[in-house]
């Protein structure tokens, strides 16, 4: 656990989903459109930890807190490890434009994806914003939007939408690899990502380098790479850490030995 954050209200009420054996508890807050918002925040973090524990691998912990409230001006959410923040602006209003539904499924999406990083891979994310922000980015706008799921079927359904299909979501695959394959082909001009927060390249804003530039690096080296590679390798990236290296050097029987004197493998999440 690297930070701590609170939420507290008398106001809320709370339901509760389960994926991948993680307890999803979402407190909302009574209004209006507080069923809908229920529902597609639940169902929206359900399909997200379907699909990035499949993608990256195993949420570490048994739970995870969404609670929602008002953030400000341009704050979609806020992550911490096990808790979520969601902003409910748009929802307490008596009407709510539609598209907040969709923007709902990204702060959602995008939020719970910050479990995987930085929650688990303790990036820094000041130094390194795009290991933060942009792997986040990617996984909302590059895994969860392209994939078919519930959730974005039903704020379709929310929003009197006809043109989210599975043939659309596959049109929309084409599309970001066409794309990037032409960012591959084209002698393109270095676009930095690894300064950090208050040092930014000349010319590149800060929001843009981390999250931005931060999810195209990515997004074109899972195109450079083929999917599968690529996934293999984030995958990796995620679960290694000293005893995987360790295994990777040595993995023989007088290594192991001394490793169970040391290390109980109950406290092990894989």
């Amino acid at each position: 656990m690297r930070e701590v954050g609170i939420t507290a209200s008398n106001k809320f009420k709370v339901d509760h989903a389960y994926a991948n054996g993680v307890r999803i508890n979402d407190y909302y807050l009574a209004s209006k459109n507080s069923k809908q918002y229920n529902k597609l925040t639940l169902m929206t973090a359900q399909d997200s930890f379907h699909i990035f524990t499949k993608k990256i691998g195993k949420y570490p912990y048994k739970e995870i807190d969404i609670t929602e409230g008002l953030l400000g001006k341009d704050t979609g959410g806020m992550e911490y490890p096990g808790l979520i923040m969601i902003d409910a602006s748009g929802f307490l209003q008596k009407k709510h434009p539609l598209d907040r539904y969709n923007e709902l499924t990204e702060d959602v999406s995008h939020e719970v994806g910050h479990q995987w990083f930085y929650g688990t891979v303790g990036s820094d994310e000041y130094m390194e914003p795009w290991l933060d922000e942009g792997l986040t980015n990617l996984l909302e706008n590059g895994v969860y939007d392209l994939t078919y799921t519930k959730s974005k079927s039903y704020c379709a359904k929310l929003m009197h939408s006809k043109f989210y299909t599975r043939k659309n979501v596959k049109r929309a695959n084409k599309i970001l690899k066409e794309n990037a394959n032409q960012f591959i082909n084209k002698n393109q001009k270095a676009n930095y990502i690894n300064y950090p927060v208050n040092n930014p390249p000349k010319g590149v804003d800060t929001e843009d380098m981390a999250y931005e530039l931060g999810m195209d690096f990515p997004a074109v080296l899972k195109v450079a790479m083929g999917e599968n590679k690529f996934f293999d390798a984030l995958h990796d990236y995620y679960q290694t850490y000293f005893l995987n290296i360790i295994r990777k050097y040595d993995n023989s029987k007088k290594v192991n030995n001394v490793i169970n004197k040391f290390i109980d493998p109950k406290y092990l999440s894989e």
